[in-house]
């Protein structure tokens, strides 16, 4: 097994390889007013985002903060991946399940909302997975 000696590559150095902007994510602050109930939740750190659908998301949230059927204001912020950016959208509670003692899985479909902060909100996502694809790419010799 060789190893690579600093300088072993011409016109390389460690800002090349290993960019530490590289491994800066994106930090989400989600809140959700529950307005069938009129309570408001501000996002604990356990809570995610898990996945992108069509027109909505799926959350891990604190539990009993909404049930099925439930009518919610969507509110997140991201900061960084380039600068600081606000999503707001009405939504409904389509699917809820408990998943541990505090917490629960739900998915929400977007019901009113400004379709060009969607797609924006999806890139910003999109496009880090792109990045950290390309980064394992280059790291293994396949980029």
């Amino acid at each position: 097994m060789s190893v690579l000696k600093r300088g072993a590559i011409p016109d390389l150095d460690e800002t090349t390889l290993i960019n530490p902007e590289d491994f800066k994510s994106a930090e989400v602050s989600i809140e959700l007013h529950n307005t069938t109930t009129h309570q408001q939740f501000k996002l604990q750190p356990k809570s995610k985002l898990v996945q992108f659908i069509e027109r909505g998301m799926v959350l891990e949230v604190p539990s009993r903060c909404c049930s099925m059927g439930h009518n919610l204001i969507f509110k997140a912020t991201v900061t960084g991946l380039g600068g600081t950016f606000k999503f707001e959208a009405t939504v409904k509670t389509s699917v809820h399940e408990e998943m541990e003692k505090d917490v629960d899985q739900i998915t929400i479909e977007l019901l009113q909302y400004d379709e060009d902060d969607w797609a924006r909100l999806q890139e910003a996502f999109t496009s880090r997975q792109s990045n950290i694809e390309a980064f394992f790419a280059a790291a293994k010799g396949y980029g």
